[in-house]
């Protein structure tokens, strides 16, 4: 380990992504390839009371459209399974969030497909700050959960506990308590990271072809959860990544 230590060595896939001869997820291609583009709520909160994709199936090119009712697996990803893969029970909980899928031969003519479907939403009030939110009449985030608290998601169930340490004896033990309320602004990276994912069929099952990361984020689990297939028929193939960036706040 010594002739490592100290010393700056040369990453062992740099000189594939400099020249560009690396091929990310992006750069696959399998034959009879379709692309899929998503429809996403322009309302931060609603329902969903119409979904016409009469006009956009017309299109030449477009095969179809894909919505929560079409997922064979479990329509939710997340740790907490709080994020539907397309928005659920007609309902949308923020603004860009998926409500369908055109699927076409090349991607202009999804993008052009997702102009002519007709989506009507009828409009509820949001709630956007956490001490609003908090409030006992608050408009709910999820309509069918108590409040907006995390004790009440799932309803009527705490998925998760955490203690660490006596706050109160900590509190007592302190040279000086200092209370208030401080808010600093959002700050965020801006990597290179299309979001982009392969999926077929072969001899095996469905294997994949995601962006990312291998960790409880993109997992095979979650595949699997989509898809309905038992875990023993889904392959994942991982493409080359950049960095692993992470959230500063």
């Amino acid at each position: 380990m010594t002739k490592y230590i100290g010393k700056a060595m040369p990453r062992y896939d740099a000189s594939g992504q400099v020249t560009g001869r690396v091929k990310y997820v992006d750069d696959i291609k399998v034959p009879g390839m379709m692309y899929a583009k998503m429809l996403r709520s322009p309302v931060h909160k609603g329902i969903i009371r119409n979904l016409d994709f009469s006009k956009a199936v017309r299109i030449p090119g477009v095969v179809g459209f894909v919505t929560a009712d079409d997922v064979p697996g479990i329509n939710a990803y997340g740790r907490s399974k709080d994020m539907p893969v397309f928005a659920s029970e007609n309902r949308v909980r923020y603004k860009g969030e998926p409500v369908a899928a055109v699927v076409a031969a090349d991607e202009d003519t999804a993008h052009d497909a997702l102009t002519k479907v007709r989506l009507e939403i009828e409009e509820e009030t949001p709630v956007f700050d956490i001490f609003e939110a908090m409030e006992p009449d608050a408009p709910l985030v999820r309509h069918n959960s108590k409040s907006n608290l995390w004790i009440h998601f799932p309803p009527d169930k705490i998925p998760l506990t955490l203690v660490m340490g006596d706050v109160e004896a900590g509190f007592s033990e302190a040279d000086h308590v200092i209370e208030g309320r401080y808010s600093t602004g959002p700050q965020d990276h801006a990597p290179m990271e299309p979001h982009v994912s392969v999926a077929y069929y072969d001899a095996y099952g469905p294997p994949g072809h995601p962006h990312g990361q291998p960790d409880h984020l993109c997992a095979s689990g979650h595949a699997v959860r989509y898809s309905g297939f038992a875990h023993e028929q889904d392959s994942l193939y991982w493409g080359p990544r950049r960095r692993r960036f992470w959230r500063k706040k």
